[in-house]
């Protein structure tokens, strides 16, 4: 009697066992799979801070155009839409204060 619990306890203790090796395989895919996820996501990041300058760049170049001499007004609208307001500063360079009266005595 003693062999037959311990035969069944033993088949029983397999059969957990098979169960947690096929859990662990399966978190271990899903585990790939994000790191996948998580590095393709890491390296879109890292490109677009890459980008980031030549992006500043380029809009800058546009809004000059949209204010410059002629002042497009397509280049203008088109920040617009986009949500990027273009301001035009007077270009006077910023004045001297006046110089103070001498002291008489």
């Amino acid at each position: 009697m003693g062999l037959r619990i311990q035969y069944w306890l033993s088949t029983a203790l397999a059969g957990i066992l098979l169960i947690l090796v096929l859990a662990n395989a399966w978190f271990y895919q899903g585990n790939v799979e994000r790191q996948t996820e998580f590095s393709n996501r890491q390296a879109i990041i890292q490109q677009a801070a890459q980008l980031e300058g030549l992006n500043r760049e380029i809009l800058q170049a546009l809004a000059n155009l949209a204010v410059g001499g002629k002042g497009d007004k397509q280049i203008e609208q088109m920040l617009a839409s986009l949500g990027i307001k273009v301001n035009v500063e007077a270009s006077n360079p910023p004045q001297t204060p006046p110089p103070s009266p001498a002291k008489t005595r």
